[in-house]
């Protein structure tokens, strides 16, 4: 096909002659001439170019997001797109995945972070906005990170990961006097640590104490906009927190989303803003 491709028009009459309706059904080439119409370009391959900037640019770089108001340092291990199948021709981009270490938010220090954006797609509207549903979010903090917090809310008391599913609470430099092992829950954005047994120099016969012993309260840090604790594991040395988010959206407008991944190709390190149109809500 001959033409000039910076016209506005240019992906439009490309379609029309790459979908015939001898090898894609009749119903799909309607769909994917209904949204380059729309759109007079593939925003899917716009976002698709942000993803490809960030892995080019951003994997292994300690980094400064802001998002809005909020700010977010972490260091970027892997971003991966999992495309389906002629995906981009109809705004599905498909799977996203994304791992950084060294994550602190509201002070706080997340060790590790997973998130798996599934089902990631434009809707398509006067303001068209990307869509993933769900989300999943896996959090993990180790032994260090948990007693810097536990440090900022008291100095009363130790808490040491034990794994098998249960943690134990001490008295700074007084191990030898006893502990209490707690079980952790989860309660909206909080995390609880439950007692569920007392034992003072070797005596753990006291069930009726526990009952009268508080909760430790722990306000986790809202690291995306719409995330709920759905559970909570100990393993030895690190507590993994699990979050849902069951639709994340944000507004595409293909200007902004070409103006970051101008931001992301230059980016060498430090401050990254990441536009408003395109932030979490």
């Amino acid at each position: 096909m001959s033409g000039d491709w910076l016209r506005p028009d240019w992906l439009r009459d490309a379609m029309r002659s790459w979908t015939p309706t001898a090898i894609v059904p009749a119903p799909f080439t309607q769909a994917v001439r209904q949204v380059v119409d729309l759109f007079g370009f593939a925003p899917a391959n716009v976002a698709k170019d942000v993803i490809d900037a960030a892995t080019a640019r951003l994997l292994g770089k300690q980094m400064t997001l802001r998002i809005g108001d909020a700010e977010i340092d972490l260091v970027l291990r892997m971003l991966r797109l999992v495309r389906p199948p002629i995906g981009l021709m109809i705004a599905q981009l498909g799977d996203v995945e994304i791992e950084a270490d060294d994550v602190r938010v509201s002070g706080q220090r997340i060790n590790h972070i997973r998130v798996e954006a599934r089902n990631l797609h434009i809707q398509p509207g006067l303001t068209s906005t990307v869509v993933a549903a769900p989300v999943h979010i896996t959090a993990t903090v180790d032994q260090h990170a948990l007693s810097d917090a536990l440090a900022s809310r008291t100095d009363r008391v130790d808490v040491e990961l034990l794994g098998g599913g249960a943690a134990r609470a001490t008295l700074p430099g007084r191990r030898q006097w006893g502990h209490v092992d707690v079980v952790p829950r989860v309660d909206g954005h909080t995390l609880l640590l439950e007692p569920r047994e007392v034992v003072v120099r070797g005596w753990n016969r006291l069930s009726p104490l526990v009952r009268r012993l508080p909760r430790l309260r722990f306000r986790l840090p809202d690291v995306a906009a719409g995330a709920h604790l759905v559970g909570v594991e100990v393993e030895e040395g690190r507590l993994l927190l699990r979050g849902l988010v069951e639709e994340w959206r944000g507004d595409l407008n293909p200007g902004q989303l070409d103006q970051l991944v101008r931001r992301i190709q230059r980016f060498d390190g430090g401050l990254l803003d990441i536009p408003r149109a395109v932030a979490l809500r």
